[in-house]
């Protein structure tokens, strides 16, 4: 039997045209006959010409060129080179690119977009499984992995913002501030550009304490977690403390939740002097 060999071109993983093969090559005996070389990233006429050359000395097999390729020019090459050394090739995007170009209005096509596509979403994943293990200071000993560490008193926001941040690829940890307990040794010894601190104004946060001991059916009377005096004196304190550690500062009183997400955001990435990313 003679031997096959398909050729996968690709301006990103080539994946997509591997599960294809793979799923028609599952309907036949033989599968052994096929050798399948993936070529990822494929950019640039120079690099189909190369390519090109390497596959027209192996005479001896059958030649199939399959691809999955966005950039006009680069199909039209492969057209061109299939055309002169006489190799066969399937396009498996150009049908449906025509289909939906009748359509639909075009972006300007990038080549690989699938795999960022999908970088970023796994990055997301990555994200949210680090946030869960993270929240409410679980697994200190590794807050240097973080992106950004929020710190704050109960009740301002850490946890709902930690998620918001996480879904958009930032690793975040977040750590509950109370008087008269120090904070993990680890939160001293991370890069301290990546921790923002968040306040709230004493009369907002006893409203939402007493709010959140009622749901529960607790007794919202006097006591450390809901006094008047205490909590004044807390969110006072713990601001203090911010302030003598140089940390920035955000007020999270009666402001919205993707409002102060995209401040964060800026504040770290200034700090640590990264591009902003939102993925």
């Amino acid at each position: 039997m003679k031997k096959m060999n398909v050729h996968l071109l690709s301006d990103g993983t080539g994946e997509t045209a591997l599960a294809v093969l793979k799923a028609i090559l599952v309907q036949y005996e033989h599968e052994d006959a096929v050798k399948i070389s993936r070529y990822k990233n494929i950019r640039t006429k120079e690099q189909l010409r190369s390519l090109f050359e390497k596959i027209k000395e192996n005479k001896k097999s059958y030649n199939l060129i399959v691809y999955t390729l966005i950039s006009p020019e680069i199909r039209e090459s492969i057209k061109d080179f299939c055309k002169k050394y006489e190799i066969a090739k399937v396009d498996l995007l150009e049908n449906l690119i025509v289909i939906f170009d009748k359509f639909l209005k075009s972006r300007e096509k990038q080549p690989g977009i699938l795999r960022v596509v999908n970088e970023d979403y796994f990055k997301r994943i990555e994200a949210m499984d680090f946030f869960l293990k993270h929240d409410d200071g679980q697994l200190s000993e590794d807050l240097d992995q973080a992106d950004i560490i929020l710190v704050g008193v109960s009740r301002t926001s850490k946890t709902p913002l930690s998620l918001f941040l996480s879904n958009k690829g930032w690793k975040v940890a977040n750590i509950p501030l109370v008087c008269n307990i120090p904070p993990p040794d680890k939160l001293f010894k991370v890069n301290q550009k990546k921790i923002v601190a968040l306040t709230i104004q004493p009369d907002y946060l006893l409203k939402i304490r007493k709010n959140r001991l009622e749901k529960f059916g607790y007794s919202s009377g006097e006591g450390d977690y809901v006094g008047k005096k205490q909590v004044y004196e807390e969110v006072e304190t713990i601001k203090s403390f911010f302030y003598k550690m140089k940390w920035p500062v955000l007020d999270v009183t009666d402001i919205a939740l993707e409002e102060t997400a995209g401040e964060i955001i800026r504040i770290v990435s200034k700090r640590m002097k990264i591009p902003i990313k939102i993925f």
